[in-house]
C-alpha cells in the first residue's frame, strides 16, 4: 500500500507540475503556512506579508521588512534579511521547525522555543544537493516517516525526517531531463504545505497550484484572487514582458478567456501609429495541444485591438515550431491564418484575421500593448514562450546637398529625385518610391534654391529631406550693337550711352548691365566702340559698334562802330 500511495503521489505530482510554466518573473519568493496562527506568510525581496485567511485580508501593516522591529522573524545571520529563497515547516519529535533557505546556506527555527540555529551549509548537510534551494515543501505520507522535498531546477530531492536536518536519509532524486514535459520544476518560485486545507501549494509567476494529497484533485488560482487585495506595494504581480523577451513560458489558463490570460508586453517605440510606424509582423511561439481552442488577439495602448487567430488549426500542436521559429502574422503574408486545414502545423507566416491598419490612430506606439490567449475547451494546456511585436518605422531620407544644376538656353531646367537622392532606403531594405518638388526649375530659381525630396517606404510611410540647389545659368547673353550712331560735338567734347548704342540685346534670364567703351569723344571722326552685356549669371557678350562725331557749324561775330559820321553829297547821297 505505501509503495502504490507514493508512486500515486508522483505520478499526479508530475502531472500536475507539467502545466506549470517556467515564469520569467516572480510574484513571491517564497512561502509557508503556519498552522499554530493560521496565518500564511509570503516572502518577496527584503520583504513580507502575512495573510488571514479567516478575514481574508492581508494583516495591517504588511508588507514589511523582514528585519523590522516588529517582525515575526528575528534572523541572526543577516543574510536572510536581504531575502529568502526557500521555507520549509515541518514537524519532528513533536516540534514544528522551519528551515530557511538562502543562497547556499541555511537556518533552523525552532518554532516552539523560538531559537534560531547557526547558519549551515545545504551542500555539507543535504546529500545530493550541489546548489541552493528555489522551493521547499513537506508532505505526510499514509504510512512511513513524514518527508521533504527541495526543489532546484529541473530535480526534485526527497528526504525522510527521521534523525533531524542534518545529514538527513536521502531518499531519492527525480530529473526530468528529456522527458515530454522537460523544465516542469524550472521556475517554481514557492511551495508550501496548508495543513488546513491539505493541500500541497505551488505558486510560479502569478499563479499558485493546489494538489490535495488526500483527494487527489487539483486546482489552480491566479495570485491575486487567493490572497486578496493583493498588496499594491507588490503590484503588478504580473510583471509585464519586454517585448521579444524569450523563455516567458506563461501559463494559458484551461478553458480561460478572462484578464488572468492577458499578457502585458512593454513597447519603448515612442512614434505615431499610422504616419510614423505601423505594425508589421506579431511573432509568436505558443506552445499548446489542439491550436483550435485558441484565439489570440493583440491590442494597443489606445485600446485598439486586432484577432490574430480564433480556433483555426484544429487537432494541430502549437503556434508557431519554436522561439527561434515563430509563426509570423503579417499583412503581406500570402496564406491567411483562417484558411489553415485542421491539423496543419501552424508554422511560417500568414495573414491575421484582423488588419494592423486598425492601429494606425496616430496614438503612440509605447505603453503596454495586450496580447489574450483564449482557451477555449476543457482539458488543453499550454505556455505562451515568445511575443514580439515587428514595428517598421518611416523611410531614411537622405538627400546631397550643393548639388548644380545648369538652365537651358531657354532658362529652364528638369531636375530627377535621382540626382538628390543621397542612399535613402525603407526601413524593410528595400529600395523606396522618390519625388522631387519642385522638378521644374527656371530663371527664377537662380543662383539658389531649396528643393524637397520625398521617401515613401514599401509601408507607406513617409520621410522628406531638403537639398540646397545651385542654379546656374550658362548661357551668355546676345549683344546686339546700332552703327553709325551720330553725335555732334558740343563745345570740345560729346558722350554715348549704353542705351544708345543697344539694338535690343537679348538674354534667356535677364540682363544685369550693359556698359560701351569709349563712352566719350573729344574730335569729329568715325569711331568704333565696344558694347559689353552682362547677364544676372555673370555670363558676357559684346559687340562692335560705329558712332559718327561731327564738328559744330560757328556764324561769325559781328562788330559795329558807332557815332561816325558821313556827309551827303551834292545831290543828297552819299
Amino acid at each position: 500500500m505505501k509503495n502504490f500511495t507514493i508512486n500515486l503521489f508522483l505520478c499526479l505530482f508530475i502531472s500536475l507540475l507539467s502545466y506549470l510554466p517556467a515564469q520569467a518573473q516572480h510574484a513571491i519568493d517564497a512561502a509557508i503556512y503556519r498552522n499554530d496562527v493560521k496565518k500564511h506568510f509570503l516572502f518577496r525581496g527584503d520583504e513580507y506579508a502575512r495573510y488571514n485567511p479567516t478575514f481574508g485580508a492581508f494583516d495591517s501593516g504588511f508588507p514589511k521588512k523582514i528585519n523590522a522591529a516588529d517582525s515575526d522573524f528575528n534572523f541572526v545571520d543577516d543574510r536572510f534579511n536581504q531575502g529568502i529563497d526557500a521555507v520549509l515547516r515541518i514537524a519532528s519529535g513533536g516540534k514544528n521547525f522551519e528551515l530557511f533557505f538562502k543562497d547556499d546556506k541555511y537556518t533552523i527555527y525552532d518554532a516552539d522555543d523560538k531559537i534560531f540555529s547557526a547558519t549551515l551549509d545545504i551542500i555539507a548537510n543535504f546529500p545530493q544537493m550541489t546548489t541552493g534551494v528555489d522551493a521547499a515543501l513537506s508532505y505526510i505520507q499514509t504510512s512511513g516517516p513524514t518527508q521533504f522535498l527541495l526543489i532546484k531546477d529541473g530535480n526534485v530531492f526527497e528526504y525522510n525526517v527521521t534523525n533531524g536536518f542534518n545529514n538527513p536519509p536521502f531518499v531519492q532524486s527525480y530529473s526530468i531531463s528529456g522527458w515530454t514535459f522537460n523544465n516542469i520544476y524550472t521556475g517554481i518560485d514557492a511551495a508550501y504545505f496548508d495543513s488546513e486545507t491539505g493541500s500541497e501549494v505551488y505558486i510560479r509567476g502569478r499563479n499558485a497550484y493546489d494538489f490535495n494529497f488526500t483527494t487527489f484533485v487539483s486546482s489552480n488560482t491566479n495570485l491575486d484572487n487567493r490572497f486578496s487585495p493583493w498588496p499594491t506595494s507588490w503590484l503588478p504581480y504580473n510583471l509585464p514582458f519586454d517585448n521579444n523577451m524569450k523563455d516567458l513560458n506563461a501559463q494559458i489558463l484551461d478553458n480561460e478567456c478572462g484578464d488572468d490570460n492577458e499578457y502585458k508586453v512593454i513597447v519603448s517605440d515612442t512614434e505615431k501609429l499610422g504616419s510614423e510606424t505601423k505594425v508589421k509582423e506579431v511573432q509568436l511561439f505558443i506552445s499548446h495541444t489542439f491550436i483550435g481552442d485558441l484565439s489570440v488577439s493583440l491590442t494597443s495602448p489606445n485600446g485598439k485591438t486586432v484577432d490574430l487567430t480564433s480556433t483555426n488549426g484544429g487537432s494541430a500542436n502549437d503556434l508557431g515550431a519554436s522561439q527561434d521559429d515563430p509563426i509570423i502574422f503579417s499583412m503581406d503574408a500570402t496564406d491567411a491564418i483562417v484558411d489553415l486545414v485542421d491539423g496543419t502545423p501552424a508554422r511560417g507566416m500568414y495573414k491575421p484575421e484582423g488588419d494592423f491598419a486598425t492601429y494606425n490612430d496616430e496614438s503612440s506606439a509605447m505603453g503596454q500593448w495586450t496580447l489574450k490567449v483564449c482557451d477555449n475547451e476543457v482539458d488543453e494546456f499550454g505556455t505562451l514562450e515568445f511575443v514580439n511585436i515587428v514595428f517598421e518605422g518611416k523611410p531614411t531620407a537622405s538627400c546631397k546637398d550643393d548639388v548644380s544644376v545648369d538652365l537651358s538656353a531657354t532658362g529652364t531646367a528638369t531636375i530627377t529625385a535621382a540626382m538628390i537622392d543621397n542612399g535613402s532606403i525603407s526601413a524593410s531594405g528595400l529600395a523606396p518610391m522618390l519625388s522631387i518638388n519642385p522638378s521644374s526649375l527656371t530663371c527664377a530659381n537662380a543662383p539658389s534654391t531649396t528643393v524637397t525630396l520625398t521617401v515613401t517606404g514599401d509601408n507607406g510611410l513617409v520621410s522628406t529631406c531638403t537639398s540646397n540647389l545651385n542654379v546656374n545659368d550658362v548661357t551668355a547673353p546676345n549683344a546686339s550693337c546700332k552703327q553709325n550712331v551720330a553725335l555732334e560735338l558740343s563745345g570740345n567734347s560729346v558722350s554715348i550711352t549704353p542705351a544708345m548704342m543697344d539694338n535690343g540685346s537679348t538674354d534667356n534670364c535677364s540682363i544685369a548691365s550693359m556698359t560701351v567703351d569709349p563712352m566719350s569723344f573729344t574730335s569729329a571722326g568715325n569711331f568704333n566702340v565696344t558694347f559689353t552685356v552682362t547677364d544676372v549669371g555673370g555670363n558676357t557678350d559684346q559687340c562692335i559698334g560705329s558712332v559718327i562725331v561731327t564738328a559744330t557749324n560757328v556764324l561769325p561775330t559781328a562788330s559795329c562802330k558807332s557815332g561816325v559820321s558821313v556827309d551827303l553829297s551834292a545831290n543828297g547821297n552819299a
